[in-house]
């Protein structure tokens, strides 16, 4: 008998087996990599959007503070008419303590706590809440 050096059909096929089920789980890891990496940009959008709402509330005259919403905010968090809410990505939602109320925490008349809550499919329809204080500069 003569030896030869090639592969059998069967050891190749064998080897083709063993490659895929090894690549199985890493391309299932990538796609859950892609899915939480999504999903953190969204929640990072979110805190942006979240910062840019308190921001408005904060330079907003102290006594003109008022819970709203919702608002309808695109992807870079630019503010939709409602007429085009369909096309929106996010809904926020500012809620403001009255300053007299149990949702202060010092108790100062010159200090309200606002919650903004960001709302929508992106989010996985998680509401994400920030919270924050505005104080009265006497404007």
């Amino acid at each position: 008998m003569s030896s030869r050096n090639a592969f059998s059909l069967i050891e190749v096929t064998m080897a083709l087996g063993i490659i895929g089920f090894s690549i199985l789980p890493l391309v299932k890891l990538m796609s859950l990599g892609f899915v939480t990496m999504q999903d953190a940009n969204c929640d990072v959008r979110a805190a942006i959007i979240a910062r840019q709402v308190i921001a408005e509330a904060q330079r907003s005259p102290f006594d003109g503070l008022q819970s709203t919403g919702p608002i309808w905010m695109d992807y870079e968090g630019n503010a939709l008419k409602q007429s085009e809410s369909a096309n929106a990505v996010f809904e926020v939602y500012l809620k403001v303590n009255d300053a007299s109320g149990t949702g202060n925490p010092l108790g100062s008349p010159n200090l309200a706590k606002i919650r903004v809550t960001i709302t929508g499919a992106a989010l996985g329809n998680r509401p994400r809440m920030f919270n924050a204080l505005v104080a009265n500069m006497g404007d």
